[in-house]
């Protein structure tokens, strides 16, 4: 029941990838720290290498998620920064077409320019060769 309530609240940014509990505890008292901020690193596993874009995304006591925190890929571990420690989901999508290639319409103008010219210059040649057959 909560995987599936976490996986509507979820569905917009992208797929469930995994659950985490993170916590610290203080290393005199033993204590919970639960406010941070917070430096983590999760290891990039083959099965995660299908995504291009990660999120992390805290899971509130109704099962409901906070704007999630985009993550960062650097080597073999997805990386961020959270504001406090809790219960996260980790969210996997993958990148638009857009914003791996922007730019759709290389040099299009160049091409038209040059089909342009090409048409106007044997147009030109046309009509001088026919003239002179003329004369």
């Amino acid at each position: 029941q909560i995987k599936g309530a976490v996986e509507q609240a979820i569905k917009e940014y992208g797929d469930l990838v995994a659950f985490y509990d993170i916590i610290v505890e203080d290393a005199n008292s033993g204590d919970e720290i639960h406010t941070g901020p917070f430096n983590i690193k999760i290891k990039w596993t083959d099965d995660m290498k299908k995504y291009d874009v990660f999120k992390l995304a805290y899971v509130k006591d109704d099962f409901s998620i906070e704007e999630p925190i985009e993550l960062t890929i650097e080597g073999d571990y997805l990386v961020g920064t959270l504001p406090h420690l809790s219960a996260y989901v980790l969210i996997g999508d993958k990148a638009t077409i857009a914003s791996n290639n922007p730019y759709t319409y290389d040099n299009i103008m160049l091409w038209i320019g040059m089909l342009v010219i090409s048409i106007v210059g044997m147009a030109v040649i046309t009509i001088v060769a026919l003239k002179k057959r003329k004369a």
